[in-house]
């Protein structure tokens, strides 16, 4: 887990620390330059499986994939400019040896003049499960070697043979580990994003 740190543009105190500290799943907030401010891991995976990344970076450059960055910087750039009061998604974080589905929401951060500072992004666990372990997920070095193989970063199958399947059946059609990953969205799930993000927009039209 790493440190809670004070942000720049306000300190965590009151009523957003006693959420911080009681919150479980994985929180992280970003600044309107969308650079990590403040990370925390309340979850009970090993340090095998954590993801600990450092304060200060560019949250963008911790994805994996134009495709998915570009999709997360319009959510954001849609809370920053209140066209969203808030964000909720499922996704799946899965590991070589788990398969994890999360809830991922994100919430914009006022200041004293209601003005969006920061987006609070919570990943909760909604489903996980050990299995056998999928070397093909486990962290590599990229290799000019090695052929690219496309993983769906939303769902987690993989492009082979020009068909969306699991990384299990992946093995079962004879796939081999020495590959490197391309992350990106499947066909489903770039239909499943778009649908769930206009929906989102009209519940909150509807609302106001």
């Amino acid at each position: 887990m790493s440190t809670p740190v004070n942000l720049p543009f306000f300190d965590i105190n009151g009523d957003l620390a006693s959420f911080l500290e009681s919150t479980y799943g994985i929180i992280y907030i970003i600044d309107t330059n969308l650079i990590l401010q403040y990370y925390q891991d309340n979850t009970f995976r090993t340090k095998d499986n954590a993801f600990d990344p450092k304060i200060g970076t560019n949250i963008l450059d911790l994805m994996e994939g134009e495709e998915v960055k570009e999709y997360y910087q319009k959510i954001y750039h849609n809370l920053f400019t209140r066209k969203l009061p808030n964000f909720r998604a499922i996704s799946h974080c899965d590991t070589p040896e788990m398969v994890r589905k999360d809830l991922i929401v994100m919430t914009p951060i006022d200041d004293e003049n209601e003005s969006v500072i920061g987006i609070i992004h919570q990943s909760i666990a909604i489903e996980e499960f050990s299995r056998p372990k999928i070397s093909l997920l486990e962290p590599y070095e990229l290799s000019e070697s090695r052929p690219f193989i496309q993983i769906c970063s939303r769902c987690a199958r993989v492009n082979y043979q020009d068909h969306w399947i699991s990384s299990q059946e992946y093995y079962r059609r004879g796939g081999k580990e020495n590959v490197n990953l391309s992350h990106g969205f499947c066909d489903d799930c770039i239909d499943d994003t778009i649908s769930e993000y206009e929906e989102f927009k009209e519940s909150v039209r509807e609302n106001k």
